[in-house]
C-alpha cells in the first residue's frame, strides 16, 4: 500500500491565543487566516512558501510564534489545551 502523505504540526497551549482571538473563533466569526475548530483548541493552517503576502492576515499577537512554527517545517498550529508553553508571549484566561 502507498504511504499516506504527512505534514508537520506544532502543538502548543491555547495559552498562547488572545482571549478575544479564541473567542471570535469559537463563535466562528470571520478572521483573516484559515483555521478549523477541534475537540480541545484550533488548528491553524500554514502556507508554503514565502510568508510575505500571509503575515498580515495573522495577528500581531501570534505572528511570532506562526513564523517560527514555518520556520520549522509545521504545515499547522494546533492551540490545543493541553499543549506546551513555549517562549511565546501567553495570556491568562
Amino acid at each position: 500500500m502507498k504511504e499516506f502523505e504527512n505534514y508537520k504540526t506544532a502543538v502548543v497551549s491555547t495559552a498562547h491565543l488572545p482571549e478575544e482571538l479564541a473567542a471570535k473563533m469559537e463563535r466562528e466569526e470571520f478572521v483573516k487566516f484559515n483555521y478549523a475548530k477541534i475537540s480541545y483548541g484550533f488548528l491553524i493552517w500554514i502556507p508554503t512558501g514565502d510568508l510575505d503576502d500571509y503575515l498580515h492576515e495573522w495577528p500581531e499577537e501570534i505572528r511570532p510564534l506562526m513564523v517560527e512554527a514555518h520556520k520549522q517545517g509545521c504545515k499547522f498550529v494546533d492551540f490545543d489545551q493541553g499543549g506546551t508553553v513555549y517562549d511565546f508571549r501567553t495570556w491568562e484566561w
